[in-house]
């Protein structure tokens, strides 16, 4: 397996680990619950990331939340594509 492959099946792996979190746990960033923060769905995602990125800090980094991470930053490049194509949320 070349580079190109490996970053093909490492994408698609992620993709589908995304999409099944989404599945069992619903979209967070398009339909919060929405109790206390009223934040906009990209500002949740940094939110978010913050949270990641400061456990990354306190305990290292390992497999699953590296997936976590990637996936917050997948989930924002999905809104700027929303708000860029005027996609309905």
């Amino acid at each position: 397996m070349n580079w190109e492959q490996i970053y093909i099946e490492v994408y698609n792996e992620q993709l589908n680990f995304q999409l099944e979190k989404n599945k069992e746990y619903g979209n967070f960033y398009l339909s919060p619950i929405g109790i206390f923060s009223k934040d906009q769905p990209k500002t949740r995602v940094l939110n978010r990331l913050d949270e990641k990125l400061g456990r990354v800090k306190q305990l290292g980094l390992d497999k699953e939340l590296a997936r976590d991470i990637v996936g917050c930053l997948m989930s924002w490049l999905a809104l700027d594509y929303m708000e860029e194509t005027n996609s309905p949320i």
